[in-house]
């Protein structure tokens, strides 16, 4: 089973902290566009799957809340999916008014 996400994130190879910063870096441009979802490839290195979970543990990317590991076609246990928070937008709250 594959789920439709909006992103894509390949950092297989990269640094810990190059990686990290490119994460983020895609994170703000989905949330500017809208995003639902992102699709984070790290590989097998365990340094990046660690730097994940500190990163989201950590309150740094208060866009995602909600993770999870990628179905097996997606990548299994090599990839993430990340959810964002869903934030209302200004003509939403503007009707609410």
């Amino acid at each position: 089973m594959a789920i439709e996400v909006d992103g894509l994130l390949d950092l297989r190879g990269h640094s810990h902290a190059d990686a990290m910063d490119r994460l983020k870096d895609r994170l703000e441009d989905g949330l500017i566009l809208g995003w639902h979802s992102l699709q984070v490839t790290l590989g097998t290195d365990p340094v990046l799957h660690e730097g994940l979970m500190d990163l989201l543990a950590s309150g740094q990317i208060p866009m995602v809340g909600r993770y999870a590991q990628a179905p097996v076609p997606m990548g299994g246990s090599q990839a993430w999916l990340l959810y964002f928070v869903s934030i209302p937008t200004r003509g939403t709250e503007e009707a609410r008014s």
